[in-house]
């Protein structure tokens, strides 16, 4: 059996009463048809729960069917959350729905009417992490001339955020939300008394050393003295030697007083937006430096689909490629895995394949073609040195082994040049050169020149083809 409040309401509006007694301190106020229990300023109210409120009506939008609303005071009431006959629950901006959350078939989904824009994550400063204090104008706390000892003035300096020990702080917590802010080259604690930004060695209780960091916007904070509460630290107009200092002024709400606290891996950047998909957030979209990154769980391929056929997936384990279409790249190309592409390929600039390369369609390539490990086509120049043979001074002979694998490819020799010597010039001259199998398990290249005068060295340029792509006659 449930028990019910009654609330007497007397004519003046003065006095709310229940039956558990009078509610001290906390008036009813109807003016300007706002309602509130407790108001902290003139014609303002507001209302504390514990547990939950409904408000009936309240129709954000004209003319559409909500039935249940809470409006947010921009002017009209045309801004807050209103619930729907459909089940639906909508966000309104100036009377125009920019999101809604439903749920179909069991599943909930939310729908966005416009842009989604997820923009930089930020992460509160935590208790003993390292950080660099980060000044709206990009400069960050610095102890002048790497001082350790107390007093050591504190200012700010221009930072390429390297391992600079005198510019990393970490945060002590103390009581009430308050932190020590302690340097880790030196040990010592930030102090802001007599108008001077210094370090000192802890104290508990002096309040000088303690600081709040109260939420500002972007993941900055206003830094706020224990010892003047609401003031917090500003970058001042005055410069100490080749730095800036620090004061303390009324919060007002200027880039001056905001501070970004930057890990040191994150290189004076915040954590990059992130999207988050799927069971155990086993897909993600980040925003990585100049790029944009997605990112499967180990053992999970991504996939572009149209309709029932994957376009390009990018396989899990391998990180191989494979395209289903026509694939042009605009700018240089570079493939550290394998790539099946069943299309044409076009390829502006230069293209780099590291591993296996298989093309059902055309390739082409504009610029330089590079292609390392398995691939289908190998130029290569091998060097040799001709020695004479024991039993005949005019044969010079060299067999030098390629490094490409028999098993794999065929070669042939496409051109040559032998040092200080051309067979055309000598009337004895005649040479052979080229790509044999000998049982070795690389091919080797086979040089025989006959000449009456010393060979230094040969230069051999040779194209590899890949077995499978060489039809045999």
């Amino acid at each position: 059996m449930f028990s019910t409040t009654q609330l007497n309401i007397p004519g003046e509006y003065n006095e709310l009463n229940s039956s558990f007694g009078n509610i001290q301190k906390s008036p009813l106020s109807i003016r300007d048809n706002k309602v509130g229990i407790g108001t902290n300023q003139t014609n303002a109210a507001t209302l504390n729960i514990k547990g939950g409120m409904r408000a009936e009506g309240g129709a954000l939008q004209p003319g559409k069917d909500n039935n249940t609303g809470y409006s947010f005071n921009n002017g009209d009431g045309s801004t807050g959350i209103s619930s729907r006959k459909d089940g639906q629950v909508g966000v309104y901006a100036n009377g125009m729905e920019v999101a809604s959350f439903t749920s179909e078939n069991g599943s909930p989904s939310l729908a966005v009417n416009g842009d989604l824009w997820v923009k930089e994550r930020f992460f509160p400063p935590t208790s003993n992490q390292i950080y660099y204090v980060q000044a709206g104008n990009g400069m960050v706390w610095d102890v002048y001339n790497f001082s350790k000892d107390p007093g050591g003035r504190i200012n700010l300096v221009n930072n390429a955020f390297g391992n600079n020990k005198q510019q990393q702080w970490k945060l002590l917590p103390g009581d009430n939300g308050y932190y020590w802010i302690q340097n880790v080259n030196s040990g010592l604690v930030a102090r802001f008394s007599n108008n001077i930004m210094d370090q000192q060695n802890q104290q508990n209780g002096l309040a000088s050393q303690q600081f709040k960091l109260i939420a500002a916007e972007n993941g900055s904070y206003y830094i706020e003295s224990k010892q003047e509460p609401g003031k917090v630290l500003t970058i001042a107009n005055t410069t100490y030697g080749s730095t800036i200092e620090m004061t303390l002024q009324e919060k007002n709400n200027q880039p001056n007083q905001k501070f970004l606290f930057i890990e040191p891996s994150k290189s004076g950047k915040n954590d990059a937006s992130l999207i988050k998909l799927g069971s155990d957030e086993k897909y993600q979209i980040s925003e990585t430096p100049n790029a944009l990154a997605i990112n499967a769980e180990s053992g999970t391929s991504v996939a572009f689909t149209n309709g029932s056929a994957n376009n390009l997936t990018i396989e899990s384990n391998t990180g191989n490629i494979a395209t289903r279409g026509a694939a042009t790249i605009g700018g240089g190309a570079t493939i550290g895995g394998g790539a099946t592409i069943n299309g044409n390929t076009e390829v502006r600039q230069s293209l780099t394949v590291s591993g296996n390369s298989q093309t059902n369609g055309n390739l082409n390539v504009n610029g330089r073609m590079t292609v390392k490990n398995a691939a289908p086509i190998i130029s290569k120049t091998i060097y040799g040195n001709p020695k004479p043979q024991s039993n005949n001074w005019n044969s010079k002979y060299c067999l030098v082994d390629t490094g490409i694998p028999k098993n794999d490819y065929i070669g042939i020799v496409a051109g040559y040049d032998i040092s200080e010597y051309d067979a055309r010039d000598d009337n004895k001259g005649r040479f052979t050169m080229r790509i044999i199998d000998n049982g070795n398990t690389n091919l080797q290249l086979e040089v025989m020149i006959y000449a009456d005068q010393d060979v230094n060295s040969v230069a051999v340029n040779a194209i590899f083809f890949r077995k499978e792509m060489v039809e045999a006659r």
